[in-house]
């Protein structure tokens, strides 16, 4: 069976390829390893090293999330994950997981982000069963806006079983 990668976990592994190329600009080409892997190698459109590449596996839980950065001397240097090192993607949405995105979408979408205007977010993470849902979210700095952008994690917690906000938190990175 073929590996199945949810839209939201393509959406952010481009986004974060974009934001570790450089520039907001890349060129993409995916590479398929048999049934359980999928590299999407990015470079920068000048080709200048090194690429950048996400890589999707096939795991018990659903999908896992890594990157990892490719030297032209052959040598590949892990540059982790989400949160253990790896994104799981639940299995198909159910009524919860619905409400929930849309609850979290919500919370995001409104939320006071105080000293800083957000460039580019990824798509939601969660594990199955779990009440925190979190995104890496990209911000710069309104006292420095000509400063690079920083990383931040932006997590909603429910209540058990509900799609109710029991708090937010943003974090660095």
């Amino acid at each position: 069976m073929a590996l199945a990668v949810p839209f939201s976990l393509i959406e952010s592994a481009l986004t974060t390829l974009r934001y570790l190329v450089g520039d907001g600009a890349c060129i993409l080409e995916c590479v398929a390893t048999g049934n359980d892997r999928l590299d999407v190698v990015a470079r920068h459109p000048d080709q200048r090293p090194p690429a950048i590449v996400a890589v999707l596996t096939r795991v018990a839980e659903g999908v896992a999330l890594e990157y990892e950065r490719r030297h032209p001397d052959g040598s590949i240097e892990s540059l982790g994950g989400t949160p253990d090192l790896t994104m799981r993607v639940p299995a198909p949405a159910d009524a919860l997981t619905d409400a929930r995105r849309q609850a979290a979408d919500d919370r995001y979408r409104t939320y006071c982000f105080l000293g800083f205007a957000v460039d580019a977010a990824n798509g939601w993470e969660w594990a199955t069963g779990g009440a925190t849902w979190a995104r890496t979210i990209f911000g710069r700095d309104l006292d420095r806006p000509e400063e690079p952008t920083t990383a931040f994690r932006f997590v909603v917690t429910f209540d058990p079983d509900t799609a109710v906000v029991a708090d937010t938190a943003v974090y660095p990175r």
